[in-house]
């Protein structure tokens, strides 16, 4: 199942996100479970399918690209794009490459590896982005899987099930060849088609 939550987003513009504090999610019980699941399927594609660069849009404090570090023999390129400034402090304090940018509306670098960590349910067109992706680019998301029209966040402007997730994948032209679940969250590994 897919729901829209609200028809006029609120939670879209970079101004809106440079009045949030500190998201410090690497730190947080709730998504402890996320960053681990995500950073071993990242390093899962680096390993295994030869991806040579690994992009986190939404990259937060950059915790996520640290965990995925942590996890491979070798070094990879790696980068995030975030939009909270507090954010992106953070991450540059502690030496994470983690750039202020609205991925959505600025030019950015694409990599072979894209990682999408509960973003696309704050996208006002998620269809439209996961289509802007370059074809064969690897793709790693994720969403909640405990909201839907009647109980989510209050920014959060999509819910899905399992279901609607990968039919999210499908309709955006990403081919789906792994999936995870857990008691907080839906992951859907996949590649652009060509």
């Amino acid at each position: 199942m897919e729901w829209k939550l609200f028809d006029k987003p609120h939670s879209y513009t970079a101004a809106w996100y440079a009045t949030l504090p500190l998201a410090d999610h690497l730190n947080q019980q709730g998504h402890a479970l996320r960053i681990y699941v995500a950073a071993a399927y990242a390093a899962w594609y680096v390993r295994f399918r030869g991806a040579t660069s690994v992009g986190d849009f939404g990259a937060g404090n950059g915790g996520l690209l640290d965990s995925i570090k942590g996890l491979l023999p070798a070094p990879v390129r790696m980068w995030g794009y975030d939009l909270l400034p507090d954010n992106v402090r953070d991450a540059q304090a502690n030496g994470r490459p983690v750039t202020l940018c609205n991925f959505l509306t600025e030019k950015v670098e694409w990599p072979q590896l894209l990682l999408l960590t509960e973003v696309v349910e704050h996208l006002v067109d998620p269809v439209a982005f996961l289509r802007s992706v370059p074809s064969g680019t690897y793709v790693i998301a994720t969403v909640p899987n405990y909201e839907n029209d009647m109980q989510h966040f209050e920014h959060h402007l999509w819910a899905w099930d399992m279901g609607g997730f990968m039919d999210l994948f499908k309709r955006s032209g990403i081919d789906i060849e792994k999936l995870a679940v857990s008691d907080k969250i839906n992951l859907i590994a996949g590649k652009r088609a060509a």
